[in-house]
């Protein structure tokens, strides 16, 4: 499996799995349109084109064998410079009376532009043939994670806080009870309409008609209470993985379904933590960084991308849009560097992470294959367990059992 920027020629999936995905993924709407226009700003985001507050990459998740797109991602580098980015914060208000004795404390939602500056991983869709044997396949770690290779490899273009909104919960029909209790009653639509708005970038009507003052949600009911910072659960393996790399809730939440926020330090995101620089013939080295405790090679996944940096010294002529990501593990990885003859497995993974004009450019330059730089990370496992994982290297086949995590 192969991460790769997305392509104009990817509309016709993209909106496959856009009406796939339901009401509530409002960063990618079902509108052909809106589709296109995002498809467009990707392409020239990682051609160079689009300013800070306006680069947003989209990457797609690609089957190399039957050479269809699984899934797709995306990273904004900053929100809220463009157009204003719109958040509740969860706090709370006390009152206090010594002369009655009384003293209350109530949550408040209170209408906030303070993710402002900061860089949103978002957009993270799998094709249902994915998602209904997540546990079978590592397609959603794969195509969540490599988004924090990318950031390791550009940190200096994004901002230093990440975050994530989480789909908030709604029913089958499109029904949020969040919604229902609060928002409804201020733009007189339904959620789905609303949702929809949102997504295609009309956003205006929310200063226009969101309350600017503090709303105390004892006055709202039960269920949409219950709906506050929590996720739908079609959105939990998700909200696993990103905590599993040390993001944490921020008490911001969605104005419209409620869903939770959550942040990570760029620096500190596991994922790009372990991210190694090295060469194949280095391998040895970065192992310890790599390997998970009482695993062997072959059951640790890793990621492997080419590095922009040390490809760019080497006078190769690098550009972000030539970023690609495929998955591995350590005794793949092994065995292209003891298996000198086995030009097969070399030939293959060196065609899959470089462009041709990159690998004519590699060969002009005599560059051993062995030593072309590389990004290296660990696809950490999530769900239920931190053991058992089981890598076919021939159909890319991640198993977790059910052990509890410790």
């Amino acid at each position: 499996m192969l991460i790769r920027p997305i392509q104009m020629e990817d509309l016709d999936q993209m909106v496959e799995l856009a009406t796939a995905a339901g009401i509530g993924v409002t960063s990618l709407p079902s509108d052909r349109a809106r589709l296109l226009q995002r498809i467009a700003t990707s392409v020239d985001s990682f051609a160079g084109k689009r300013s800070h507050a306006e680069a947003d990459y989209l990457f797609a998740l690609q089957d190399t064998d039957a050479d269809h797109m699984l899934g797709v991602c995306g990273v904004k580098a900053s929100v809220g410079l463009d157009e204003v980015w719109y958040n509740y914060r969860v706090s709370q208000t006390v009152t206090a009376s010594k002369e009655m004795h009384l003293h209350k404390r109530m949550q408040t939602l209170h209408l906030s532009n303070d993710m402002t500056g900061a860089t949103e991983i978002c957009s993270l869709l799998l094709h249902p043939d994915c998602r209904k044997s997540a546990r079978r396949t590592p397609c959603g770690s794969f195509l969540s994670k490599c988004r924090f290779l990318f950031l390791a490899a550009y940190a200096e273009q994004f901002d230093s806080r990440v975050f994530a909104e989480m789909r908030g919960q709604s029913d089958d029909e499109g029904h949020s009870p969040f919604w229902e209790a609060l928002g409804e009653h201020f733009f007189h639509f339904e959620f789905p309409q609303a949702d929809y708005l949102s997504g295609t970038g009309n956003k205006a009507f929310i200063a226009e008609l969101m309350p600017r003052h503090p709303i105390y949600t004892v006055f709202l009911n039960e269920a949409a209470r219950d709906c506050i910072s929590q996720v739908h659960r079609d959105t939990m393996p998700a909200l696993r993985m990103l905590e599993a790399e040390g993001f944490r809730k921020n008490n911001m939440i969605d104005i419209f379904d409620g869903g939770p926020c959550v942040e990570a330090e760029l620096a500190s995101i596991d994922a790009v933590e372990r991210t190694q620089a090295a060469t194949l013939r280095e391998l040895a080295s970065i192992r310890p960084f790599l390997e998970l405790p009482d695993t062997e090679p072959g059951e640790t996944a890793v990621m492997v991308a080419p590095d922009p940096s040390a490809l760019k010294a080497l006078g190769l002529p690098f550009a972000m849009g030539d970023f690609r990501v495929r998955l591995s593990d350590l005794a793949m990885l092994d065995q292209l560097v003891t298996d000198t003859d086995n030009h097969g497995l070399q030939g293959a993974l060196f065609d899959t992470l470089l462009t041709r004009e990159l690998r004519s450019a590699a060969e002009s330059a005599k560059i051993d294959w062995l030593d072309l730089p590389l990004l290296i990370t660990r696809l950490k496992p999530v769900l239920n367990s931190q053991h058992g994982i089981q890598i076919d290297r021939n159909t890319h086949v991640e198993q977790i059992d059910d052990k509890p995590v410790s």
